[in-house]
């Protein structure tokens, strides 16, 4: 997406350099602009129609990640002697 950032103001400017100048923006640059354009516009077409919010049943398969509540367990050592605690603890 960001690319069409670049690549749109310097399509227009070969579009219009390539019909009123001709020359090198007629022969190169219009050919690769219009090239790029093409490409950026169906890949992102494509990556946007395989997006799993976008394909009929695969919305009902995509499952959020359950959300949990820790209240039971400890709260992280803040200072580090109660770090270095923590840790003998656990050897």
């Amino acid at each position: 997406m960001w690319l069409f950032f670049f690549v749109a103001p310097l399509a227009v400017v070969l579009l219009i350099g390539g019909l009123l100048a001709g020359g090198i923006y007629t022969i190169v640059f219009l050919p690769i602009a219009l090239i790029i354009v093409v490409a950026g516009l169906l890949f992102t077409t494509w990556g946007r129609s395989t997006r799993p919010e976008n394909v009929p049943g695969e919305r009902e398969r995509v499952q959020p990640l359950p959300h949990t509540d820790h209240a039971n367990t400890a709260p992280a050592p803040s200072t580090p002697d109660q770090l270095v605690d923590a840790r003998r603890q656990q050897q």
